[in-house]
């Protein structure tokens, strides 16, 4: 050993100032670089265990890692925590076991695991409470499974049944979102929300769900109630629909002929929402027609005696001899007809439901056509025979009337749309690798720290091989010196477990024997006198 360390002694003195620098900060900068590949190798890869945790829950999870000794990382203030990518699925597992966390009610409620554990002696309030509070945080977790919404919470209101009550109340609800950022709820995912929540509640009907957003946006109101507009919220969706419909076949149109982005249309449209139920009667005298007839016919005959006698006393005295006189016989026919006419009636009812379009009112704005590109761009007007061709064409798109009963009215004007985007150059999107460079950047990193170590060790032997070109002699020294150091190197091994072959066996020997032995091999004098003293004793 003391060989070895006279001939590193002998090799750092053959070496001038500067390259003995360079050697130590070649050799310092390999040990860091060396720590550094070392510590970057063995940190554990992670991956997402939970994401967008409440923060109760994130604690609770982070116990449970702490408690297990697993490492992690917190990330997105506290609400997503990152663990080896070798633990993520057992941790998942055993956290599950343990009911931890729970992922679905990010408003801290519970749902029907409420009733796991039976509780006697409760009220019958205390168990209706515990219901509702149940189905409230069941629904809460059922609406937070849309990609779009990030929390819910649902709060329901069930009125107590009285029975002598003639006023009957129905239940309401309020869904509380917070929605994920840059993301929106479509309409039938809104109206998908009210049934699932109207269809969880005995009682409920849709119309009594109201949802808002957390930026205090009424996505669905209560359309028991109207608006300022004197509409309900059905009434407004449903103007809203026929407008957007007008426009799209109105706008498709126009980015046919013009090209996209050439042309905006917008519309308003009144509607009569009024539903009519009409019934009417009509009878017509000249189509009458006889539908009976009845004919009586009576036959009457009389007989009259006159006296011939003078008018007076003496012939109303006298004798039936003195009052004969003439006998008149009258027979009398008499006829009645009775006839019935049935009169044409007609009996029409009609209903007219509410929605009717009432006037709609159409604007349309077009770009000013342009010859020329950039600075030399002029604007070319386009005459009046085109903007009253456009504008007969939306009419008819539209259905436009003005017949009196219904006046439509429609405003076409030609201006410049002003591009904010025409002087930004377009940037192509990153593809390929530089697009998953997160995905990719621990592997590209490891490579590169490796790359280095190659780099240095190849810097250090140039290092070698220059000093031995540039001093001679002393380069020349050097490299001996090398090759001595790994000679004796060997030699100290071989010597090693020649002494430890020859100490099985020492016990055996005298002290004749023991003196040749140390006379042939001085350098294991030490080791094998302490291993005979050893044996002998």
């Amino acid at each position: 050993m003391a060989g070895i360390l006279e001939s590193l002694s002998q090799m750092w003195s053959g070496l001038s100032g500067p390259r003995k620098l360079s050697l130590i900060a070649t050799t310092v900068c390999s040990i860091a670089l060396l720590i550094s590949i070392i510590v970057f190798s063995s940190k554990p890869k992670l991956s997402l265990l939970y994401a967008r945790l409440a923060p109760a829950e994130a604690g609770k999870v982070v116990d449970y890692l702490q408690s297990r000794g697993i490492p992690f990382e917190l990330k997105d203030n506290g609400t997503t925590i990152m663990v080896p990518a070798t633990k993520v699925y057992e941790t998942r597992l055993d956290l599950a076991q343990e009911g931890v966390p729970r992922t679905g009610d990010t408003a801290g409620g519970v749902g029907f695991e409420i009733f796991d554990e039976p509780k006697f002696g409760m009220s019958d309030f205390m168990q209706k409470a515990n219901y509702h509070r149940a189905l409230q945080g069941e629904l809460a977790r059922t609406i937070s499974q849309l990609e779009e919404v990030e929390q819910a919470r649902v709060m329901i209101v069930v009125p107590e049944q009285r029975l002598f009550s003639k006023n009957k109340q129905s239940s309401k609800a309020s869904v509380f979102l917070k929605l994920m950022p840059g993301t929106f709820l479509e309409t039938r995912q809104i109206q998908a929300i009210r049934f699932l929540v109207a269809n969880g509640v005995e009682g409920l009907e849709p119309s009594r769900v109201t949802i808002v957003d957390s930026s205090g946006n009424g996505l669905a109101l209560d359309q028991q109630g109207e608006t300022i507009t004197n509409l309900t919220q059905s009434q407004i969706v449903a103007r809203g629909r026929v407008e957007d419909h007008l426009r799209e076949k109105a706008q498709s149109m126009l980015d046919l002929v013009l090209g996209p982005g050439q042309s905006v249309v917008r519309i308003s449209a009144e509607l009569d929402f009024d539903s009519i139920e009409q019934t009417s009667e009509k009878y017509d005298p000249d189509g009458a027609v006889i539908r009976s007839q009845t004919l009586d016919t009576e036959n009457a005959t009389s007989e009259t005696t006159s006296s011939g006698a003078a008018a007076g006393i003496e012939s109303n005295q006298a004798t039936s001899e003195q009052t004969s006189g003439e006998v008149t016989k009258t027979n009398e026919t008499k006829e009645n007809t009775k006839s019935e006419f049935e009169i044409n009636r007609t009996v029409e009812t009609r209903h007219r439901s509410g929605g009717d379009i009432k006037k709609i009112s159409v604007a349309v704005f077009i770009n000013a056509r342009k010859t020329g590109e950039g600075a030399d761009a002029k604007v070319v007007p386009r005459t009046p025979q085109e903007l009253k061709s456009l504008e007969e064409i939306v009419k008819n798109a539209v259905g436009y009337v003005n017949d009196g009963q219904r006046l439509d009215s429609i405003q076409v004007q030609e201006t410049e749309f002003n591009d904010i985007f025409a002087n930004i150059p377009a940037e192509n999107a990153p593809v390929g690798i530089v697009a998953k460079a997160d995905q990719y950047m621990p592997y590209i990193s490891q490579a590169f720290l490796i790359l280095l170590a190659v780099a240095v060790m190849m810097y250090f032997r140039n290092i070698v091989r220059s000093s031995y070109k540039s001093e001679g002699d002393g380069g020349r020294e050097f490299a001996d010196i090398l090759e001595r150091f790994e000679t004796l190197q060997r030699q100290d091994e071989e010597d090693k477990a020649r002494a430890m072959a020859e100490a099985r066996t020492v016990s055996l020997l005298n002290v004749d024997e023991m003196s040749r032995i140390i006379r042939d091999n001085p350098n294991n004098t030490g080791q094998a006198i302490r291993q005979w003293l050893n044996n002998n004793n």
